[in-house]
């Protein structure tokens, strides 16, 4: 049994279609079930686009592509975050596990094939929290012969976990305020990117709403890690601006996307400190913290705490 494919979708059409045509060339597609969650507009402008997307995602039951196809549509907006906790939560309480996609990405044709493959390799496995399908392009240690390499953060664009994760991530208890003045806490966070430890801090206080830095906390509080390929199996196409969280472009996680002929071996792997190091390169401070120390969050959290 294949594990089920779980889509979330907004307002851009020709981003939806290019991904259930890159998964097309799987053919693993036609024994997996498609789950499509379609918000709802934020205003007017985005209301017709998005009865073009659901114009479009109404039609794939009938493209003969998928076993079968759940449809999900929401009179209201819910926001990326909460429509993603949602609808994960569903369906892995029904299946067990899943593969969750972003709708702006591309997927390799053996793309299928390694995330099913990795769930049931690694799903006994006590340090494995979850699989990446995503990787950036980035240079790896010579003597470095495996196909995946483990790592502690998760990739948004495109993973699979299973309920067991899913429910611990679910259940985190956040250490606040030990975490806002704890500098071992934010160092050991840090270690997979600068940005984490601030995105943390803004989460709690509301000024984002991102289940992927809950779920990377969850992830370190739990000592464990992911599995990605060496070689991307999705590239994102939302690094122009058009997405919801990346506003500029930009070049930092470009990816050399499998073309399917490359076989991964699943294997055991540890963390490598020297791709660890590597890694996090790109993963930046972004917010005033940086420049005003820490009195924007300690007032954001302390307010945020009173309401």
């Amino acid at each position: 049994m294949l594990s089920p494919i779980v889509i979330f979708v907004y307002n851009r059409v020709e981003r939806v279609q290019s991904l259930i045509e890159s998964l097309s060339k799987n053919p693993e597609a036609k024994e997996s079930v498609l789950y499509v969650y379609s918000d709802g507009p934020k205003n007017e402008a985005d209301n017709v686009k998005i009865k073009k997307v659901r114009q479009y995602i109404e039609q794939i039951p009938q493209m003969g592509i998928f076993k079968d196809v759940i449809l999900h549509e929401s009179e209201v907006n819910k926001g990326l975050a909460p429509s993603i906790i949602q609808g994960v939560t569903e369906v892995m309480n029904h299946h067990g596990r899943a593969i969750i996609i972003e709708d702006d990405n591309i997927v390799s044709p053996n793309f299928l094939r390694f995330m099913n493959g990795a769930l049931e390799f690694y799903k006994d496995n006590d340090n494995i929290w979850a699989i990446n399908g995503f990787s950036r392009k980035m240079a790896f240690p010579d003597d470095y012969q495996h196909s995946v390499y483990a790592i502690q953060r998760i990739s948004s664009y495109s993973w699979a976990s299973w309920e067991d994760r899913w429910s611990k991530m679910l259940n985190q208890k956040l250490p606040y305020p030990a975490f806002l003045w704890s500098r071992k806490m934010r160092k050991e966070f840090a270690r997979y990117g600068e940005d984490r430890p601030e995105m943390l801090d803004a989460q709690v206080c509301k000024k984002i709403s991102s289940w992927a830095i809950v779920f990377d906390y969850a992830m370190m509080s739990n000592g464990m890690y992911c599995i990605a390929p060496c070689i991307s199996r999705v590239i994102c196409t939302g690094n122009d601006g058009s997405g919801t969280h990346s506003k500029e472009e930009t070049h930092l996680f470009d990816a050399q996307l499998s073309e399917g002929q490359d076989v991964i071996t699943l294997e055991n792997v540890e963390i490598d400190e020297r791709i660890r190091k590597e890694f996090a390169k790109p993963y930046k401070h972004k917010w005033t913290r940086v420049l005003f120390g820490n009195i924007d969050f300690i007032l954001r959290y302390y307010l945020h705490i009173k309401r």
